[in-house]
């Protein structure tokens, strides 16, 4: 039981990260740019993939290159909480952080981003985000997404509590 209820934590918690923009401002220079022959950033025979290079420069306009480092902050809250009623053993959280490394989240979201958007739809989006209006929005998205988020943990709580009650009749 405690390991279903780990892995639907992990599983809710990489599912916010979908939602683009992240909680935190900055930050996004850590992140590679596309122009690193790692992993996720350059084909093969070392040659940048141009649509992946695309995605990353999206990622870091918008906020969404954050978003490894905000899922684990929040994966670390509710480890917290999952230890303090006894769900998970003692040392899970920290060893866990010392494992976890934020940046391969990115890495496994850049070929997702690639594979549903075409280039010139990316450059749209990259030029509207570069822009003051796509600034001010992304700013906006972070509050928003913070905002929907509480309200969603709010809505299901509420539900969650509903549901037993109308069991236990």
């Amino acid at each position: 039981m405690k390991l279903i209820s780990l892995a639907a934590a992990c599983s809710a918690l990489f599912a916010l990260a979908s939602f683009g923009p992240t909680l935190q401002d900055g930050g996004a220079d850590s992140i590679r740019t596309g122009q690193d022959t790692a992993q996720g950033g350059a084909s093969e025979e070392g040659q940048v993939n141009p649509l992946e290079q695309q995605v990353r420069t999206l990622m870091k306009l918008t906020g969404a290159a954050e978003m490894g480092k905000e899922v684990m902050d929040q994966m670390m809250d509710q480890f917290d909480k999952m230890k303090a009623t006894g769900m998970l053993p003692e040392g899970f959280a920290a060893k866990f952080k010392e494992l976890a490394k934020p940046e391969q989240l990115v890495e496994m979201v850049v070929p997702i981003y690639a594979k549903h958007l075409d280039k010139e739809t990316l450059a749209a989006a990259i030029e509207f985000y570069a822009s003051e209006k796509g600034k001010k929005f992304a700013a906006a998205q972070r509050l928003i997404t913070r905002d929907s988020t509480t309200a969603g943990q709010e809505w299901g709580q509420k539900l969650g509590m509903r549901v037993m009650q109308e069991l236990q009749r």
